[in-house]
């Protein structure tokens, strides 16, 4: 099959960058992303696709748990706790406070280099 295709479902509650992330890892060339809006998930499917990537979509919807945060959201948050536990007087700071603060400076001026 092919060509331009929404498939669209009632959701109460959905995590878009979570369920975005779900379906992407499918590996369905066709899925062209999401949109949410009036109680209802849209996934855009747009060139070649198949029943079999319409039942995979349809699975990852229906196990789709929206309280589980998106992997762009727990490394935020656990940047924010490690910069948090930092937070602190200089003196009142050990080896590895000090250590884990050049790894986050080493990480954010080189990136994935590191």
């Amino acid at each position: 099959m092919g060509g331009a295709m929404e498939m669209e479902w009632d959701v109460l509650k959905v995590n878009p960058e979570r369920l975005d992330e779900e379906l992407r890892a499918l590996g369905i060339g066709a899925y062209a992303g999401l949109s949410t809006g009036g109680g209802k998930v849209r996934v855009h499917l747009v060139g070649e696709w198949t029943k079999a990537d319409q039942a995979k979509i349809l699975a990852a919807v229906e196990r789709h748990d929206p309280a589980e945060k998106s992997r762009q959201r727990q490394a935020v948050e656990a940047r924010q706790a490690a910069l948090a536990a930092l937070r602190k007087p200089w003196a009142g700071w050990t080896t590895e406070d000090k250590d884990d603060f050049l790894m986050w400076l080493a990480q954010e001026v080189l990136g994935d280099e590191i």
